[in-house]
């Protein structure tokens, strides 16, 4: 016994080591897996409890040809497992991070990173305020005032 445990054991040696024919009957018939019996006198003047933990249909040792399977899927199992480890290292090793919102702010210091402005002194309710509200609309029609068009153009020298 290891610490309680009798391990697999078939009928016939249970008898030679003295088991009563009756638990020895239950064992293998009546009992499932995880049933616990009452306690029980042994000639040499032991009471025992059993607990059925497992079956096993033959107690042969296993073969090369019975753990094949097993064995495939165990390397299978860690070669993908080393492959994507590999991978994830890979990987790591050779992403590139970039700040673009850094790099934005350090090429021009007034701005946020983004397209408004910043303004000394001002709250950021109002410096989120759009630039084109502050800039009178023009009118939409070809007839715009004349001080508005020669804004746009170019003066022209006149001639001598």
């Amino acid at each position: 016994m290891r610490g309680g445990d009798i391990g697999f054991a078939n009928e016939e040696t249970l008898r030679q080591n003295g088991f009563p024919p009756e638990l020895v009957g239950r064992l293998f018939n009546s009992m499932k897996v995880g049933d616990i019996t009452e306690p029980i006198h042994f000639p040499d003047g032991r009471w025992i409890i059993f607990k059925l933990t497992n079956r096993q249909l033959e107690t042969k040792p296993l073969t090369l040809e019975d753990v094949k399977g097993q064995i495939q899927q165990g390397l299978t199992e860690t070669r993908q497992s080393l492959l994507q480890s590999a991978l994830i290292r890979s990987a790591m090793s050779e992403a590139k991070v970039v700040n673009h919102l850094a790099n934005d702010m350090l090429k021009d210091p007034n701005s946020l990173g983004g397209n408004q402005s910043v303004v000394p002194g001002a709250t950021p309710a109002s410096a989120a305020t759009p630039a084109a509200t502050a800039i009178p609309a023009a009118s939409a029609s070809p007839a715009a005032s004349p001080a508005a068009t020669a804004a746009a153009t170019p003066a022209a020298s006149p001639k001598r």
